[in-house]
């Protein structure tokens, strides 16, 4: 049996390239199931039926477990006997037609500011792991990073006499200014903490665990959970929270999120021209949405379309042809501007004239345009835009 999920393990990683997140999560679901399956006395997973498969799901939730939990193991069962039949380990999937439950999408909590002061409390500088932790939510919520760029910083991606961090996700890389609290925990870290901890001098890890090892998302998990108790507050938790209650705190603090003339502005000169305008966002949609119900625009757009740009990992030109159909205007006609490179891939095939601003060339002659709000916007051709070379 254990040969099987080898073999599986090495194909997500040699043919489907998955992350190590995904890995992990589709290895550890598929050692839980085979477990399982030994104490009914089960030991050939290709023996496996349908009826197998529901009888696990359903002692899992007979077990407490979320119904997230149940509808990641489906799918870690559904993909593994389907490259178990891809290479013939069985005749057919027993797992096709197993039908995972309906999970209620939820989004994440936010924060007060009382809150994040309570939170952000909590970690005493006093030892080591104190310091580090202060370190750490400090650098989260100070810049709204993803968890995964984070516990993926290494030391030389800061840069603490000028105040800013280089992230790294996916294809993108970008610059992320500190405030100086910030910078004070990451000097303090850094200088004094960092080189007890760190086990190999050749470590290029910004955060260690205790081992003096890159710190792993469950780790940093984990340190969440023990200051949410320590500070008493009720609601759940997660690194996405701090991510979610950053921008939210900066919209309630009166950050202008665009550059000046302004976003609102900007869209009332577009109306005065008789330019419609669209915003589509992607897995950051609520978000999106919330940020413009609270700076009073949803109105001042002709559409919001959500929709996500990836398809079967493949750029997806459907919400831009779905926000072009709406304003009324054919692909052709409409300008793309976005900040990703999928987003870029799917604009092209959509058939719309897509500018990409990865660097400063946008920035400088089209200020208003460079927005933070959303992934991109579509734009009717205008002679503003026209000394842009578009990719």
């Amino acid at each position: 049996m254990t040969d099987f999920i080898a073999s599986y393990r090495e194909y997500l990683t040699e043919e489907k390239h998955s992350s190590a997140n995904t890995l992990s999560s589709y290895i550890r679901d598929l050692t839980q199931f085979q477990s399982w399956l030994l104490s009914t006395g089960v030991t050939d997973m290709r023996k496996v039926k349908k009826d197998t498969i529901n009888e696990y799901l359903l002692h899992m939730t007979h077990s407490g477990k979320s119904p997230a939990t149940v509808t990641r193991s489906t799918a870690s069962i559904k993909s593994f006997y389907a490259y178990m039949a891809q290479c013939g380990a069985v005749k057919t999937n027993p797992a096709k037609s197993v039908v995972a439950m309906k999970v209620e999408r939820k989004y994440p909590e936010i924060l007060t500011n009382r809150e994040v002061e309570l939170f952000l409390e909590q970690p005493k500088c006093v030892d080591e792991k104190g310091f580090r932790d202060h370190a750490m939510l400090e650098l989260l919520y100070a810049t709204g990073i993803r968890v995964s760029e984070l516990i993926g910083l290494d030391v030389n991606d800061v840069n603490l006499s000028v105040g800013f961090v280089r992230c790294r996700s996916k294809e993108k890389e970008r610059i992320v200014p500190l405030y100086p609290a910030a910078v004070k925990a990451l000097e303090d870290y850094v200088r004094d903490i960092r080189p007890r901890l760190i086990a190999d001098e050749e470590e290029n890890a910004l955060f260690v665990n205790m081992s003096g090892e890159r710190m792993s998302r469950q780790g940093f998990w984990k340190i969440i959970k023990y200051y949410q108790e320590k500070a008493g507050i009720e609601k759940d938790i997660t690194p996405h929270t701090l991510r979610h209650s950053f921008a939210v705190h900066l919209l309630e603090n009166g950050a202008d999120l665009h550059p000046q003339p302004g976003l609102r502005e900007f869209l009332y000169a577009l109306r005065a021209q008789g330019i419609r305008t669209g915003v589509v966002s992607s897995t950051r949609s609520q978000l999106i949405l919330t940020a413009l119900d609270r700076l009073h625009l949803v109105s001042q757009f002709d559409v919001v379309v959500c929709g996500d740009m990836v398809t079967r990992r493949k750029p997806d030109p459907e919400p831009y042809l779905r926000a072009a159909q709406l304003l009324g205007l054919a692909p052709g006609d409409c300008l793309v501007i976005e900040d990703s490179p999928t987003g870029i891939r799917a604009g092209k095939a959509a058939g719309c004239t897509v500018l990409g601003y990865t660097g400063s060339s946008i920035r400088q002659d089209v200020s208003a345009a460079d927005f933070a709000l959303s992934d991109f916007h579509l734009y009717r051709q205008i002679p503003l835009f026209q000394n842009l070379s578009p990719f």
